[in-house]
């Protein structure tokens, strides 16, 4: 639940709760899982991007959400600043994936 009245506790504010589940952050949280087990996981985190993608942003509130102007662009950049900050070593795959990224963006799909 999001609170963006300030009259309510002196400030905007999100509710959140707790979700079970296992936090996978290294090699080693990796390695105590099956092969089928990331198989199955794999699969669901894709099931669930591609329902977030299918979603009618428009109908839901979101179709003036966020700056639609060079979105794709700035997100390259996002998720390389994102895995420069979290990388434990270099990976040439993810230069070269940057690198293309960037010479030739994806082109936006739909209007945000």
């Amino acid at each position: 639940m999001s609170c963006a009245d300030p009259a309510a506790i002196g400030a905007p504010f999100t509710l959140v709760s707790f979700v079970p589940g296992a936090v996978l952050r290294t090699q080693a949280d990796l390695a105590t899982l099956s092969g089928e087990r990331l198989k199955e996981i794999h699969g669901e985190l894709i099931r669930v991007v591609a329902l977030l993608q299918s979603l009618p942003y428009e109908s839901l509130g979101l179709a003036d959400f966020g700056r639609s102007e060079g979105f794709v662009t700035r997100q390259i950049k996002r998720w390389r600043e994102q895995w420069d900050h979290v990388a434990t070593r270099e990976f040439d795959d993810v230069d070269r994936l940057y690198k293309a990224l960037v010479r030739s963006p994806p082109a936006q799909t739909r209007s945000r």
